[in-house]
């Protein structure tokens, strides 16, 4: 399982190595990703054959090599007509053509008075404008009998349909599917630059562990996390390497961590808290791993350990089943996703409704294991009774976790609280609880699709607005802003006419002048975001500065130097936009890459289309 690994771009060296009972605690599973992925940069590109292509992340862009395609192609199977010639076709007084030859295609020119029999897909002759579908003709000998005219174009796909030579068919993250492969495959493209897997070494530890086949003494358990563990690795396309059970003796423990250097990750199951039988750390340090930080805010899962050995990053994991598991979805899996070059590397928090009281310690954030479902108001989710670390059913029966902010103790029925689908929404009971369902659901009654930009005060999110406004503009969507002011604003100066006339009681003033129009209404309290959009006529797609805690999608806004002390936003998450570059997050200089995504992922994109195409 050797690796030979280029260098990649030098990141920040980790600390000189602590003892282990110095190292420092991450202040919160935010930081602990933070100093993560300032290490996990994605893997280097190798180049594979299409047909090898599918579920792998694209490396490169790729641009069409050619038109697709490079000449009009009939759309329905019927006759190939020029639209001129049967202009003056009616029931009364049909158009008579030849029909001719089937040979010949686009280089062909179709003499006036002539038809000709074409297929769905096929090039149309030279000079011909329309097909007539077979079930709107009659045929008389060889000849075309046409009873009614046709538009120029109808029934034509118009040449470089798919895509112009030159363009951007895809870009680099997107993971390859079906329809991706099959585009490649009509440009004519038969090898692709993916990023090379992660290969994963998986280590349990301990004396008490035996293997499943086995029947447990005393005292002995069946080891099950690494198997659970290689199954969610293989499940997002990386390669798992079990590498069993490692028993508590010093060297042994050395030896055995020092096998899964090979790889580019490896993780290491059990003893990580403290405990005169957890000697995982020492042996760590001892075969060489620089750890990073040892422990994480969370329950379960607070025993984690990041480290690097070489180029291999080292994760500790604790040995309770449900421990274990809760780390990886929040502390592994975005790692594993940035080495994989993902565009998102964080997966969603999903807003849903809670179906039963919840009761928790407050201090820690808490994950619970629970089944999500769907209704006519969204996703709905219900926590699972076997909350225990050490439990596997909950595991097996659960399909989402909720997360629960450190300072929430009590939640009840009706709540709403954020979920990460653990599953495929496809198995959800109801298909609209897909990623695409719910973020259209996030978006307001009111239709009007909006995009939040939040993040710390000072990090930046005016100048991303700023930047976002004209690209959106190029792309020919009308675009609104309401900015949120938790402190309230004054919009008119003391004394004006307007000023003068609402301090004299006027519910609502507007003052208009050439080519603008300001209204000021005073309301008795601050009005939900709802009734505020209602104020915006006339735009495709609304940017909220601010409103982190209405549950629409966002992008966040890092600043370096600008830490947030405000809870998690309660909306999906679309992008990151940041001052650095790595860990899949974009720059200010990116806006169209973020525009890309914006289209690709909020209704505005699917509505524009379709009013485009129509």
């Amino acid at each position: 399982m050797a690796v030979k690994r280029p260098v990649p771009t030098e990141p920040r060296p980790p600390e000189p190595q602590a003892r282990v009972a110095e190292l420092p605690a991450a202040g919160s599973v935010e930081e602990a990703l933070e100093r993560i992925l300032e290490y996990a940069r994605h893997l280097p590109a190798e180049v594979v054959a299409l047909a090898e292509a599918g579920g792998r992340v694209l490396a490169e862009d790729v641009a069409a090599p050619a038109d697709l395609h490079p000449v009009p192609r009939a759309a329905m199977d019927g006759y190939a007509v020029r639209s001129a010639d049967i202009a003056p076709a009616s029931p009364d007084r049909p158009t008579l053509l030849t029909i001719g030859e089937s040979a010949g295609g686009a280089d062909r020119e179709l003499p006036p008075g002539t038809a000709q029999r074409v297929a769905t897909g096929s090039p149309v002759p030279a000079r011909a404008d329309a097909v007539i579908p077979f079930e709107q003709t009659r045929v008389d000998g060889g000849t075309l009998v046409v009873a009614a005219p046709l538009a120029a174009g109808a029934h034509i796909f118009a040449a470089r349909e798919d895509a112009r030579r030159g363009e951007i068919v895809l870009r680099a993250g997107e993971v390859l599917r079906g329809g991706h492969l099959g585009l490649l495959a009509g440009l004519g493209v038969t090898t692709l630059p993916v990023v090379r897997r992660p290969r994963v070494a998986i280590l349990a530890v301990g004396d008490e562990l035996v293997e499943p086949g086995r029947v447990p003494a005393e005292g002995q358990v069946r080891e099950s996390n690494t198997y659970a563990l290689a199954a969610q690795v293989q499940a997002m396309g990386a390669e798992a390497h079990r590498l069993g059970i490692a028993r508590d003796d010093p060297s042994e423990l050395v030896d055995r961590i020092q096998d899964g250097f090979q790889a580019d990750v490896l993780l290491v199951s059990a003893g990580m808290s403290v405990g005169d039988r957890d000697r995982v750390k020492e042996a760590l340090t001892q075969a060489g791993v620089r750890l990073v930080f040892w422990c994480v805010p969370m329950k379960p899962g607070k025993p984690v350990a990041f480290g690097l050995a070489g180029e291999t990053k080292v994760f500790g994991l604790p040995g309770p089943p449900a421990a274990a598991m809760v780390a990886f979805e929040e502390i592994v899996r975005p790692a594993l996703r940035a080495m994989m070059g993902l565009q998102e590397i964080h997966p969603a928090w999903l807003p849903a409704t809670l179906l039963a009281p919840v009761t928790v310690r407050p201090g820690r954030r808490r994950y619970l294991w629970a089944r999500a479902g769907a209704s006519p108001e969204g996703l709905t989710v219900e926590p699972l009774r076997g909350q225990g670390i050490a439990t596997l059913r909950s595991i097996s029966d659960a399909n989402a976790l909720i997360r629960i902010e450190p300072e929430t103790a009590t939640l009840a029925p009706g709540d709403r609280v954020l979920i990460r689908l653990l599953a495929d929404p496809a198995t959800l009971a109801d298909p609209a609880t897909t990623h695409a369902a719910v973020l259209d659901r996030a978006q307001p009654s009111t239709g009007i699709p909006v995009l939040a930009v939040v993040g710390a005060k000072g990090a930046g999110k005016t100048l991303l607005i700023e930047r976002l406004v004209p690209e959106l503009r190029r792309r020919g969507y009308r675009v609104g802003v309401i900015k949120h002011d938790v402190h309230g604003f004054e919009m008119d100066r003391a004394g004006t006419d307007t000023w003068r006339v609402a301090a004299a009681g006027a519910g609502a003033v507007a003052i208009a002048g050439p080519e603008q129009v300001a209204v000021i209404l005073r309301t008795a309290a601050e009005l939900p975001l709802s009734a505020v959009l209602s104020h915006l006529p006339d735009v495709d797609l609304v940017l909220l500065e601010g409103y982190s805690r209405e549950p629409v999608p966002y992008v966040e806004v890092r600043r370096s130097g600008f830490p947030s002390d405000k809870p998690p936003p309660a909306g999906p998450r679309l992008a990151v936009v940041s001052d650095t570059t790595g860990g899949g997050s974009l720059t200010f200089n990116q806006i169209p890459a973020l525009v890309d995504q914006i289209e690709q992922k909020l209704p505005l994109a699917l509505s524009r289309r379709a009013s485009s195409a129509g």
